[in-house]
């Protein structure tokens, strides 16, 4: 952005208004040209709207592939690179980056346990064990599938096992979520009843899904000492629906596949009898049928889900709005950008770095978020111009941190532990300054899971008078109130807190302004300095991934 910042604070504002596989060998062109020719877009575009500038791209891909913006030295170099490859070789580095690992951890940490607590399954188990895979590379059918099928009994799998502990196998909570979360359609309003409103989702597919889950329980082993998941062999599923006096009875399924074809009951039909002291396990088990079935090459569903949901990270908002609620009345923007996306999600073997690598290098995702000038909306096509969307919790809490020089001052530290405990250093400086982080999260964190952006007094609050934020401004060494109160020359000053906090360097009247603002508190520089520095990472331009 090329305007001066805005310095009224964003929440305020608000309230008054890897690697990488190769592409599928079914692929004739790379899958990101692909996506610029479906979407209308290609490298000279002939609808209205322009490529992003260097600063633009260096900030989102920052914020989209590791969480949070680059360090100055990180901003300096790319932005003073010549090289014509630097946008695909940053792209490269950033996925090989150990931070980026960490960012699938958040990302799919608040999107399948939407922020519930639960004392189960401890979240760091559960947060490593996402990490080890994402490290991995694990493919995302594999992850999901391991996830639906522990039962909390083997210590390698158990945290996987937190999808379904957190909601305490309450049937119709994990039914509900396994159709919103992992096939893209909330039908829980066809729970009593077909859909009042959606004709597509109707109450066999509710109990389908529910008769999955709806004999597994959660069972305390006391002498392991832990909660794990057990499972009863017998109880069918059967429905009514209040508003007439039809009735039904379903076996496992998923939407209209085939339903699981189960054996012929047996005299003893467990391996393990459920008892005060043990929890039941049957030779047959529907619950483990399930991760066949949602992952198998027939559910479309399920892959479609994944790749509006990569997408939508990305780009910032999905082909299909809001992201559970995938039905013929409420069809995908472009659905053929969603088929080819779901297409190669599903060839690539779910690779999740694949699937980011190649939207990265799109030019839909290149695109400016500026509305061109002197054009009617009504000629701006769905890709030509850039979402804005607001920073996550987490990717406001980092950014935060590094854009006022915390990270930088505690690096070393993380170097040096990482290094005693042959670790990454991404790892040990998450451990370093977690603390300072959640405070940011919990503060940021929306009051629901479904809930969107939503600038509060609390946060406006947390931003003016919390002594976690105060402390942002502290000029020890090293923070950039440090580095700016050393630093003589004022257009460097203006250079440094630009690219500190906005990742670019400043426009002359926002050069302008850092040195009226120095001129009128030529009293108090230091006060001169915190102003500055608090304006800008209050600033909607800070608060939003532009």
């Amino acid at each position: 952005m090329n305007s001066k910042p805005l310095l009224l604070s964003v929440l305020l504002l608000g309230m008054g208004t890897a690697l990488h596989a190769a592409p599928p060998a079914t692929a004739q062109r790379p899958l990101h040209t692909e996506i610029d020719r479906v979407s209308g877009l290609t490298p000279d575009p002939p609808v209205p709207g322009e490529r992003c500038s260097d600063a633009e791209f260096l900030r989102r891909i920052y914020l989209d592939f590791v969480g949070v913006i680059p360090s100055v030295d990180e901003a300096r170099e790319f932005l003073e690179s010549s090289s014509p490859t630097r946008r695909r070789d940053l792209v490269d580095r950033l996925l090989a980056d150990p931070r980026h690992t960490w960012h699938l951890v958040d990302t799919f940490d608040v999107m399948l346990i939407e922020r519930r607590k639960g004392s189960y399954i401890p979240d760091a188990e559960w947060r490593n064990w996402l990490h080890e895979q994402f490290s991995k590379n694990t493919p995302l059918d594999e992850l999901i599938g391991t996830i639906l099928s522990a039962d909390g009994t083997k210590k390698a799998t158990r945290p996987a096992a937190k999808f379904l502990l957190v909601r305490k196998l309450e049937t119709d909570l994990v039914t509900r979520d396994l159709g919103r979360l992992l096939l893209g359609r909330d039908m829980q309003c066809a729970q009593c009843h077909d859909h009042p409103i959606v004709p597509d989702y109707l109450q066999r597919h509710y109990y389908g899904l529910s008769a999955f889950v709806n004999r597994s329980y959660v069972f305390n082993d006391k002498k392991a000492k832990q909660n794990i998941i057990a499972e009863k062999a017998e109880g069918n599923t059967t429905f009514a629906s209040v508003f007439t006096d039809e009735k039904g009875e379903t076996g496992p399924r998923v939407l209209d596949l085939e339903p699981i074809t189960e054996p012929a009951p047996e005299k003893d039909p467990y391996t393990v009898k459920p008892s005060k002291t043990a929890g039941g396990v049957p030779k047959f088990s529907r619950r483990l049928q399930l991760k066949q079935a949602i992952t198998a090459p027939e559910n479309t569903a399920f892959r479609q889900n994944f790749a509006n949901r990569l997408w939508a990270m990305m780009i910032g908002r999905g082909l299909v709005e809001p992201l559970d609620m995938f039905h013929s009345e409420n069809p995908p923007t472009n659905p053929e950008l969603l088929d080819l996306l779901s297409d190669h999600l599903h060839a690539s073997g779910y690779n999740i770095r694949f699937m980011l690598r190649e939207i990265a290098l799109s030019e839909t995702y290149q695109r400016s978020s500026r509305l061109p000038e002197n054009v009617p909306m009504d000629s701006i096509g769905p890709f030509a111009v850039a979402e804005l969307e607001p920073l996550s919790p987490e990717q406001l809490a980092w950014s935060t941190l590094e854009a006022v020089g915390l990270v930088a001052t505690q690096k070393p530290k993380a170097v040096q532990e990482a290094e005693k405990k042959k670790s990454n250093p991404a790892t040990e400086l998450r451990k370093i300054l977690g603390s300072q982080a959640g405070v940011v999260v919990q503060t940021f964190a929306p009051k629901s899971a479904t809930a969107g952006f939503d600038a509060t007094a609390e946060q406006a609050l947390f931003l003016m008078n919390a002594a976690t934020s105060q402390n942002w401004l502290t000029p020890r060494t090293g923070t950039l109130v440090d580095r700016l109160m050393k630093t003589s020359d004022v257009s460097a000053i203006a250079d440094e807190l630009f690219l500190s906090v906005y990742s670019r360097y400043p426009a002359d009247d926002e050069s302008q302004w850092v040195a009226q603002t120095l001129e009128d508190r030529d009293d108090d520089r230091l006060a001169a300095i915190q102003e500055l520095v608090w304006a800008t990472i209050t600033s909607a331009e800070f608060r939003l991934n532009h």
